[in-house]
């Protein structure tokens, strides 16, 4: 009777265990914004691996932040392209816990398309306390700071997609 009582336990355990450690694809907590859908999304599109400041990764990752100080940006290149005109870089950056994460778009667009991404993501910011970032790691440009690929801005007002993707 003990032995079994003993394998209960052990079960119940580690069911605990399980349940509260994060998933693969969250790095940090998901304030209730991140969704089971989300992560899952992900896993299906590209092969999980753990977070290593070493290597990039296509896989992307969830990160939400109550961000201490952010920078939100749509510069003009100088350049002209053909198929869209004035070309324009958007860059964001998030600083919290002593930590600086620069996020980029997948290539440079359109100035006016630049511009509206630019005002959509500084609404996010604005309108809420906590926000929540997908994106493929890049690079660790140094010990303070890393560089990201952006695909998705997601918070209890308000979300954003590369690729249109928003939740429903």
């Amino acid at each position: 009777m003990q032995k079994i009582n003993f394998l209960i336990l052990l079960n119940v355990l580690l069911l605990v265990s399980c349940a509260q450690s994060r998933p693969i694809g969250l790095l940090t907590d998901d304030y209730g914004i991140v969704t089971k859908e989300d992560l899952d999304e992900e896993l299906v599109r590209a092969n999980p691996s753990p977070f290593n400041t070493n290597d990039s990764s296509i896989f992307q990752y969830w990160m939400c932040y109550k961000p201490e100080n952010y920078q939100i940006t749509c510069e003009a290149t100088g350049m002209v392209a053909p198929e869209y005109g004035k070309v324009g870089a958007f860059e964001f950056s998030v600083t919290a816990e002593g930590k600086t994460h620069v996020f980029g778009t997948r290539r440079n667009q359109n100035l006016g398309v630049c511009k509206k991404l630019e005002a959509t993501i500084k609404k996010i910011f604005k309108e809420n306390d906590v926000v929540c970032i997908n994106a493929s790691f890049l690079e660790k440009e140094s010990e303070t700071q890393y560089s990201w690929i952006l695909d998705q801005v997601k918070a209890k007002k308000g979300e954003w997609s590369w690729f249109g993707k928003i939740s429903k």
